[in-house]
């Protein structure tokens, strides 16, 4: 929830003062440079690095070996590929829906964004990397148990509090300029990606 409400504060103070419009256009400039390319490398930080370095600074972070190497180098290609996944998904909502920030237009946008989106592209891809890596990389032994079963007990649990987190920063996010979205919406993943990293892994982690 507290991240939710500075959304909003962020969304209101990017409108109300024009120093902090000038300070967002150089985040912007180097989307348009870049493109796809930097959607995949602010994911690989949002879901990689700044999740490590917060159990760090906290004191949470119990081993600095290889496999926490591994771990987040993995964490970060994930969220590297999801990042991707996002910038191609707001720019096909640009495109269907035009750069107006009407309210029906954001919800319009949140809707197709969470009931599309989340539940067909971004969470199962998330959750399909996880559990393949979880499997050693073995495509059979993720088949075998069903796409229905996978789906229900894997996907959902991810699903149901991505809802219930990203719905209000969805519609903060579309409510800014199309070109800052992608880092509006960065930042709430830098956030999201540690929760939903406990939940991938919860229950299916091997021992460690």
């Amino acid at each position: 929830m507290l991240i939710q409400v500075c959304a909003v504060v962020l969304v209101v103070s990017y409108y109300r003062f024009p120093g902090l419009q000038e300070a967002a256009r150089s985040a912007s400039n180097v989307k348009l440079r870049y493109g796809v390319w930097f959607a995949f490398a602010i994911g690989t930080l949002a879901g990689g690095l700044v999740p490590e370095t917060a159990k760090l600074l906290t004191g949470t972070l119990r081993r600095f070996d290889g496999a926490w190497v591994r771990d987040t180098l993995y964490n970060a290609l994930v969220y590297g590929l999801v990042g991707a996944q996002v910038d191609f998904m707001y720019r096909f909502q640009a495109y269907a829906f035009g750069p107006t920030h009407s309210v029906q237009t954001l919800v319009v946008k949140t809707l197709v964004d969470m009931a599309g989106f989340a539940p067909v592209i971004s969470i199962p891809t998330a959750t399909v990397l996880y559990a393949l890596r979880r499997e050693r990389f073995r495509v059979g032994e993720l088949v075998r148990s069903g796409v229905r079963p996978f789906y229900i007990h894997q996907v959902v649990p991810g699903l149901i509090p991505c809802w219930f987190f990203w719905t209000p920063v969805l519609l903060c996010t579309y409510a800014m300029p199309d070109n800052l979205q992608l880092c509006f919406s960065m930042l709430a993943e830098a956030a999201w990606s540690i929760v939903f990293v406990l939940i991938a892994k919860q229950d299916h982690a091997p021992p460690p």
